[in-house]
């Protein structure tokens, strides 16, 4: 795992600390938020995007912006759903 002080972290090792948090994920989908985002289910045309620089074919996220993300992720997951409009 990445020391505390270490400001890019690699997907594997962003994975190893979103099992900490009890988010399980794989290294594809790390990359993914990188380049496409995460749709938020609210405002669909709001995207979380994790940074990460890819660097020789490699990926280097951003720790600030992990912790950012994972802020995120809970916040929308613990909000209650936004309530129906009523039809007449």
């Amino acid at each position: 795992m990445a020391p505390p002080d270490k400001p890019y972290l690699t997907p594997k090792e962003v994975v190893a600390l979103l099992l900490q948090q009890q988010i399980e994920v794989t290294d594809d989908t790390v990359r993914n938020w990188c380049t496409v985002g995460l749709e938020n289910k609210k405002a669909r045309q709001l995207r979380y995007k994790l940074t990460g620089h890819k660097v020789g074919g490699r990926w280097w996220i951003e720790r600030r912006s992990l912790e950012v993300f994972i802020r995120l992720l809970s916040q929308s997951e613990s909000d209650p759903p936004a309530p129906a409009a009523r039809r007449r």
